[in-house]
C-alpha cells in the first residue's frame, strides 16, 4: 500500500509540473507579445503544428526578437525542452523555426543540446516514476527492445545511435523504455546528441527556406532519405565488423574464447599431458 501511495504522489507531482509548466510557458509569450508587440494586434503564440501556423509563430518571433533576442532565445529553449521531456510530438515544426529564426551555426547545436536534454529529462521521469505503468501496458514492445537491447550490449552505443537515425521504433517509446530496461543515461544522452544529428541538421536546413517551403513534404525527398539511410547502415558497421571479429577468433558471449573453455573442462590429468 505505502509503495502504491509513493507511485501516485511520484505521477501527481509530474503532472503537477506538466500543468505548471504549461502555464509558465502561456503566461511568458504573452508576456513577450505584449510587452514588445503591438498592444492592438492581438497576437498570440501557439506550438506549430502546420506550415501555416509555423509562419504565423515565425512572423510574431521576428518582431519581437528585434527588439528582444535573448528572450526569444530563452522562451524556445524552454518551449524545446517542454516538448521533449513529456514526449509531445511536434519537434520537427521546432527544429524548422529555429532554422528560421537563428543562423545554422547557433541554431543546429542549439536544438542538438535541447533534444539530448529535454530527452534525458523525460529518461529520468520514466526511470523514476512511470516505469512500473510502462513495463504494464507496454510489456511487449518493451520486451522485444530489451531483446534487441541485449543482443548488441558490446556495441550498444552504436545500436542506440543507429535506432535514433533511422527510427524502426518510434523516438519516444525509445526515451521511456531504455530506462525501463537500463541503459546507462551517459550513452543514452550521447545517442539522442549524435543520433539526432542528420534528422536536426536536415530540418534546421529546411527551416532557413522556410519561406520557399510549400509543404513538410519538401523536406523528405527521395535525397533526404538516402542519405539518412546511409548514415544508419555506417552506424552498423561497427557492431558487425565486431561480431566477425568475435566469431574468427571464436569468442563467446561471455567473452571466453572456446579454446579457453576446452582447458577449462579438461581433467587434470588431460593438463598435465
Amino acid at each position: 500500500m505505502c509503495c502504491s501511495c509513493s507511485v501516485f504522489v511520484q505521477v501527481l507531482g509530474v503532472l503537477l509540473l506538466f500543468v505548471c509548466y504549461s502555464v509558465c510557458l502561456v503566461l511568458y509569450s504573452k508576456h513577450l507579445v505584449v510587452t514588445y508587440s503591438d498592444p492592438d494586434s492581438q497576437v498570440h503564440l501557439t506550438f506549430p503544428s502546420s506550415l501555416e501556423s509555423l509562419r504565423h509563430c515565425l512572423h510574431v518571433l521576428l518582431g519581437i526578437q528585434a527588439v528582444a533576442p535573448v528572450q526569444v532565445l530563452c522562451l524556445f529553449s524552454a518551449a524545446y525542452i517542454f516538448k521533449q521531456s513529456f514526449s509531445i510530438p511536434g519537434s520537427m515544426f521546432l527544429n524548422l523555426l529555429a532554422g528560421a529564426l537563428f543562423p545554422i551555426s547557433i541554431a543546429f547545436p542549439l536544438v542538438c543540446c535541447l533534444s539530448a536534454a529535454g530527452a534525458s529529462l523525460c529518461f529520468v521521469f520514466s526511470k523514476h516514476v512511470f516505469s512500473r505503468l510502462f513495463t504494464h501496458f507496454l510489456a511487449k514492445r518493451i520486451e522485444f527492445f530489451r531483446a534487441q537491447v541485449e543482443a548488441n550490449t558490446d556495441s550498444l552505443i552504436y545500436f542506440l545511435l543507429f535506432v535514433r537515425i533511422f527510427p524502426f521504433t518510434p523516438n519516444w517509446f525509445v526515451n521511456i523504455a531504455c530506462p525501463v530496461i537500463g541503459v546507462p543515461l551517459g550513452k543514452f544522452f550521447l545517442s539522442v546528441f549524435l543520433g539526432l544529428m542528420p534528422y536536426n541538421y536536415t530540418c534546421v536546413q529546411s527551416g532557413a527556406i522556410l519561406a520557399t517551403m510549400q509543404s513538410v513534404n519538401d523536406i523528405w525527398n527521395q535525397k533526404t532519405l538516402i542519405k539518412l539511410c546511409s548514415i544508419a547502415l555506417i552506424m552498423l558497421i561497427p557492431i558487425a565488423a565486431k561480431r566477425i571479429l568475435s566469431a574468427r577468433l571464436n569468442v563467446s558471449p561471455q567473452g571466453r574464447t572456446r579454446q579457453a573453455s576446452i582447458t577449462d573442462s579438461a581433467t587434470p590429468v588431460e593438463k598435465l599431458d
